[in-house]
């Protein structure tokens, strides 16, 4: 019996492998959006912080952009580029007094975080259109943050400006699967642990040079 079970997992595990992307140079294009921790924590960390200053408006944020072109090269390898993008924005404007004067002032913070990144899969294909993924994200993450005010009164109208770019490593392990409606388009899933931008992401995919 259990001679048995050990030669079916094999048998399963090898048709695994050799049906897996054995597909060197085939080309696979995936957009999506994601979620992440450190995002929500610092749009939430930064609303308390208005809140206590007692501002009412709000950091509002645009969805998570990500973009990956990935490029098999040898069986069940493949290697590509990766990107995402995340904005953060808050403006306000408020009364104030400044040396007696009243004062019209107003501020703006805009914070902008990309990731430039290299990866790399190794692929366990089920089927013809659905394979699942494991690998490696090496990047670069580019924060820029800008902040200007303004504040007007009868005789002045003073400006101030300030700009901080930030830019740090990032490593992510991930893994993830996808699913293909016919030999070309599909969507993907994926999560990932790590410093890059997403805790997880879905999308679609492109084959635009199916080999199979």
């Amino acid at each position: 019996m259990i001679k048995q079970l050990l030669l079916a997992f094999s048998f399963a595990f090898v048709s695994i492998q050799l049906s897996a992307q054995a597909n060197p140079f085939e080309v696979v294009i995936s957009g999506g959006t994601g979620y992440s921790f450190s995002n929500t924590a610092l749009k939430t960390g930064t609303n308390l912080g208005l809140r206590e200053a007692g501002l009412d408006s709000r950091v509002q944020t645009t969805w998570l952009v990500n973009g990956m072109i990935d490029m098999s090269i040898v069986d069940n390898i493949s290697v590509g580029i990766a990107y995402s993008h995340k904005e953060f924005y808050w403006t306000d404007a408020f009364e104030d007094t400044i040396q007696g004067q009243p004062v019209l002032a107003s501020a703006t913070i805009a914070i902008q975080k990309r990731n430039y990144a290299i990866r790399g899969l190794y692929h366990f294909e089920t089927s013809e259109n659905f394979e699942i993924y494991t690998g490696l994200r090496l990047g670069m993450t580019h924060w820029k943050i800008d902040i200007n005010a303004n504040a007007e009164a009868l005789d002045r109208s003073p400006v101030s400006d300030f700009s901080l770019p930030a830019t740090y490593p990032s490593i992510q392990v991930l893994g993830g699967f996808r699913h293909y409606f016919g030999r070309v388009f599909g969507w993907f899933g994926e999560i990932g642990v790590g410093t890059s931008p997403y805790f997880c992401s879905i999308g679609i995919n492109i084959r635009p040079n199916p080999i199979k």
